[in-house]
């Protein structure tokens, strides 16, 4: 993918610079020498119009040049739509965003209960030496190695991560619909990941900038007006009346209908290719956990549950031991013997910690 990229920018580099030079050639030729025309009959107002020219024809040269840079960050910056390989990438990203969560959770719950970072297993030695030296700063205005806005941020950003990630694999599995104009065709480009649209002939002056106005650019390389295919690009759509539906409808009505009929679809499905549920069992229970003795839960035993959640724990089913299950009854009273994970057949206590 990235390799169209480029060379199409390639290709369009080397076409504005040629085209550039040559009329930096055409711009020089335009007034002879001092040294021939002479001091009494040499242009002078000629000569102003030709360096404003050259003042110009420079700028645009400059302009060029930035494509040099877009060529160098390409494939370099953030995760575009296009790439393929865009939700396994943001889903790598959400995974290391959610473990540096849990890791500044971790390292202030150990800071809240030592009252030092020495000692602390969450980091490399380093880091810790680094985040010393941050929380000596006078610009450290909370007692807590990670500040509140440096967790309010990397949580938003967990939340557009995953907004992002539902976004992409809805487009993914509901897809986009095209449809025919009078003149052409529009087609939704899943591969390409375009919106393009085919005229027959050439479209006239008004159409073309119209098309430019809504973010529709030509590529002559597809052979079509095109831009990146979201829901906007239907809600572009909807202001090029040369390429309106001819079933009268808008492109955003024509999008929406397909969307209903892909979950219809989806909901209509055989019975047998839903996942078997468990059967509920006769009578609704409950069930008291306790931590299990040993190593590994050592440093669980003691510690509030609150804690344990803001250190980045989660409860653990493995980690616990049956020690009580009796029938649910009404009025039955639920005492709280030890943090322990409350479970029933049912949602009535279901995953509920105690």
């Amino acid at each position: 993918m990235y390799h169209e990229k480029i060379d199409s920018l390639l290709d369009t580099y080397a076409r504005k610079l040629a085209a550039n030079m040559n009329k930096g050639y055409e711009i020089d030729a335009r007034v002879p020498s001092i040294l021939i025309a002479g001091g009494s009959n040499f242009p002078t107002r000629k000569k102003e119009k030709q360096n404003a020219a050259r003042d110009s024809n420079y700028r645009e040269w400059q302009d060029i040049q930035g494509l040099l840079d877009k060529i160098r960050s390409t494939g370099m910056g953030g995760i575009s739509a296009d790439d393929p390989q865009a939700v396994q990438k943001l889903e790598k990203k959400l995974e290391s965003l959610e473990k540096s969560q849990e890791t500044m959770k971790a390292v202030n719950a150990y800071y809240r209960k030592h009252k030092t970072l020495d000692g602390c297993p969450h980091l490399p030695p380093e880091e810790l030496e680094k985040l010393k030296a941050d929380m000596a700063s006078s610009w450290h205005l909370e007692d807590k190695p990670f500040a509140t806005w440096a967790l309010s941020n990397n949580s938003a950003e967990i939340r557009r991560v995953k907004d992002r990630i539902k976004s992409l694999s809805q487009q993914k599995e509901i897809g986009f619909v095209g449809w025919e104009f009078d003149g052409g065709k529009v087609e939704a480009n899943t591969e390409a990941n375009r919106l393009q649209i085919f005229f027959e002939d050439k479209p006239d002056e008004a159409t073309r900038e119209a098309l430019k106005s809504n973010g529709f650019r030509w590529s002559p390389k597809a052979g079509a007006w095109q831009r990146q295919l979201t829901s906007n690009a239907y809600y572009a759509a909807d202001y090029v009346k040369a390429i309106a539906p001819l079933t009268g409808e808008k492109p955003t009505e024509l999008q929406r209908a397909h969307i209903r009929q892909q979950k219809v679809a989806a909901q209509e499905q055989p019975a047998q290719e839903q996942p078997e549920q468990e059967a509920p069992q006769d009578k609704d229970t409950f069930s008291i956990y306790q931590i299990k003795g040993g190593d590994e839960t050592r440093d669980l035993r003691f510690e509030p549950y609150d804690r344990l959640i803001a250190a980045g724990h989660r409860v653990d089913p493995k980690n616990y031991a049956l020690v009580y299950s009796a029938p649910l009854r009404r009025g039955l009273p639920l005492k709280i013997f030890t943090p322990a994970l409350i479970s029933t057949t049912r949602k009535i206590l279901r995953d509920t910690a105690f």
